[in-house]
């Protein structure tokens, strides 16, 4: 069983509007022109060492067939990006792993493949230093998306998304490679737009200040979706059974002809006379409850009907459970979750609350008989998207439930934006996503 329970509390972030300033300065400031690249030698790498890859390599890595995406004949002596230079890591990276050449392959040579290997350490080594090297002359360079995010959160207290600034390569694991790090007008716009949309983010922190938001949501909520299931399972599955006995009516014989010859072996009341429901004299009317989601035409019905029938008896089981009316059990996911959520119990933020960071309590009890791997429940955001905030061990049982107390951030993207997924909470049992889809 697990009741969710959401005391949550609003903490307006400091407002430093002299960094405003410093903030737009470090945009503007970025926005020169690219520093003209040089071409750089390989130095120690010529032709001999590539007439040796040729040899043992082109064959998987060639025009006609690039095994991972890799051709021999695109790696050059003379380097002119750091493009360039990154094919040369990979050629290294695979000497050294004993990638290349494969095992089936006519392999290099032992002392040629270990001169290979030094020639070009040593190469990849004095590349470096020459690309790094601007010769006295400065260059001034954007920020990369993890210094950009570090930044507004250092001066404006605000974590933002930066996942729409250039990706950030360089040799190896640098991500402050200087050749890289260019700056180009469409990037100017990406950096002011997070650049206002932090400035915004502060603002509505700002004046959150003091502002307490606090909601409750009871876990049997859930309890009442199972019960509305299968109140439109009765609706439905009525519907289908009054269907089929108009459309094995002899005024519609030539229907039902039709569709037994093409289902010989289904029983009549399965058989898809949905599809004639148009042309079936006596046709009951569709279920039109507001309640009945989705209910606007036939197809829709016999549709819930086939999703829901193969897990019927279990979802019924549900229904017997302890403590429904106090709580709710969160259970394997089986049928889609638009029609029953069972995989998880979910509330959606109200939209409008303010930016802040806000405290989240649940109880949460284990099943007396649930085995210790099973024992674990994720909190986060979005549920499709897995957006996981944290896990915690559930050690509370039916008799004495224990509180968990857990935190969210939530932003203007959250409490501002049109999609309700956005401010979807969820709690389900921890890997459960991973098994089952």
């Amino acid at each position: 069983m697990a009741r969710l329970y959401f005391p949550v509390s609003s903490f307006g972030a400091f407002w430093r509007p002299a960094f405003l300033s410093c903030l737009f300065t470090l945009i503007s400031t970025t926005a020169t022109s690219r520093a003209s690249e040089k071409n750089h030698s390989l130095t120690g790498i010529n032709s001999k060492h590539l007439d040796l890859l040729n040899t043992h390599c082109a064959s998987c890595h060639n025009e006609k067939k690039s095994k991972g995406k890799f051709r021999i004949d695109k790696l050059s002596l003379t380097i002119q990006t750091t493009a360039d230079a990154e094919r040369w890591q990979k050629v290294l990276n695979a000497l050294n792993a004993g990638e290349m050449p494969p095992e089936d392959e006519e392999q290099v040579p032992p002392l040629e493949k270990a001169d290979l290997v030094d020639d070009l350490g040593l190469a990849i080594v004095t590349l470096r230093k020459k690309m790094s090297d601007r010769h006295g002359e400065i260059a001034m360079s954007r920020l990369n998306r993890r210094e950009y995010r570090n930044t507004l959160r250092e001066l404006l207290g605000v974590e933002i998304n930066v996942s729409q600034l250039p990706a950030d390569h360089g040799l190896g694991n640098y991500d402050t490679s200087g050749s890289s790090l260019y700056i180009s007008s469409n990037q100017i716009e990406s950096y002011l737009e997070l650049g206002r949309e932090a400035v915004e983010e502060a603002i509505d922190r700002y004046l959150a200040r003091g502002v307490t938001v606090s909601h409750r949501h009871e876990g049997e909520e859930l309890t009442k979706k199972y019960r509305a299931h299968f109140k439109k399972w009765d609706a439905s599955t009525n519907w289908r059974g009054e269907l089929a006995k108009a459309g094995s009516q002899a005024v519609n014989q030539k229907i039902y002809e039709s569709l037994k010859k093409k289902h010989p072996t289904r029983q009549d009341k399965h058989l898809p006379f949905y599809l004639h429901f148009d042309e079936i004299s006596g046709a009951p009317p569709v279920p039109s409850d507001d309640a009945f989601r989705f209910f606007n035409n036939p197809t829709r019905v016999d549709q819930f009907i086939s999703a829901s029938a193969p897990n019927h008896s279990y979802l019924k089981r549900y229904l017997n459970l302890p403590k429904i009316e106090q709580g709710a059990f969160i259970t394997i996911p089986t049928i889609h979750p638009n029609q029953l959520p069972t995989g998880y119990i979910e509330y959606h933020l109200p939209p409008g609350w303010p930016p802040g960071k806000y405290k989240v309590r649940f109880r949460a009890a284990r099943a007396d008989n649930a085995p210790e791997d099973r024992r674990f429940l994720e909190f986060g955001l979005r549920v499709r998207n897995v957006d996981l905030l944290s896990a915690h061990e559930v050690t509370g049982t039916m008799e004495d439930p224990q509180i968990i107390e857990t935190s969210l951030e939530i932003t203007r993207k959250h409490s501002l934006g049109e999609n309700r997924d956005e401010r979807q909470l969820y709690l389900r049992e921890k890997g459960m996503h991973h098994q089952f889809h």
